[in-house]
């Protein structure tokens, strides 16, 4: 599964490209050397209304749920805040589905 397969539920939606690289350009700001994303490839894929939460793609597969500042520098570890999912259809399960049935 490529992220261009997957579908958001609100209050999640698919991130246009511009916005991706903006998402990009801060999560890769906010990383700090020992955080366990710091120097992953990643590509913004999705984006919560409700919070500063953005979905990441890794490129084994894994996405990773990060919770940006916008702080707009380097943060000290463990922030940003994030959590690792094996697979989108894990995240979807546990992330964005009770997120869409608390709306």
């Amino acid at each position: 599964m490529d992220s261009s397969s997957c579908s958001f539920l609100e209050p999640w939606s698919a991130v246009p490209l511009d916005r991706a690289e903006a998402f990009l350009r801060e999560v890769q700001t906010e990383l700090s050397p020992g955080h366990p994303l710091y120097g992953a490839q990643l590509r913004a894929i999705g984006a919560s209304r409700l919070a500063d939460d953005v979905l990441f793609w890794l490129d084994n597969g894994r996405v990773a749920d990060v919770h940006l500042t916008w702080s707009r520098v380097a943060e000290r570890n463990p922030w940003p805040s994030h959590r690792i999912y094996e697979n989108f259809n894990e995240w979807a399960k546990e992330v964005m589905i009770p997120d869409h049935e608390r709306e």
